[in-house]
């Protein structure tokens, strides 16, 4: 009877650990961590015809631990871009635990989106006249 109590113990104990493991992966944000060599793509659209806006101007900012004490940033960084005539912009992280993006155009209302990013990384971003 006692065996067979550790053993359920035991595998309820196993099937949370595997249950953690599996949302810090999905949900880096949870845990305070880097994800490292990201790749972001951004794609800015126009919200109302859906085609991609060309020239937009990104404004990236790129928070990371870097082997800090993980409670707090403890490097920051600034990129900009602008996207090409597919609406597409990428750039290259060697490490990132949280994104803002400032997006703006001519013609166009500024948006700004923000993420926890994974190793590759597709943002959408749709403006707005």
């Amino acid at each position: 009877m006692l065996k067979k109590i550790l053993y359920t113990l035991l595998a309820g104990i196993l099937i949370w650990y595997v249950v953690i493991v599996a949302i810090a992966y999905r949900y880096p944000y949870l845990v305070n961590t880097d994800s490292e060599n990201v790749e972001l793509t951004c794609y800015v659209y126009d919200k109302e015809s859906e085609m991609p806006v060309t020239n937009a101007r990104l404004r990236i900012e790129n928070w990371a631990y870097d082997g800090g004490d993980y409670d707090s940033y403890s490097t920051h960084a600034l990129h900009t871009g602008i996207t090409d005539k597919e609406g597409c912009f990428v750039l290259h992280l060697k490490k990132s635990a949280f994104i803002a993006i400032e997006c703006e155009a001519n013609g166009y209302k500024p948006t700004m989106k923000s993420l926890y990013p994974n190793e590759k990384e597709a943002v959408r971003v749709d403006l707005s006249r």
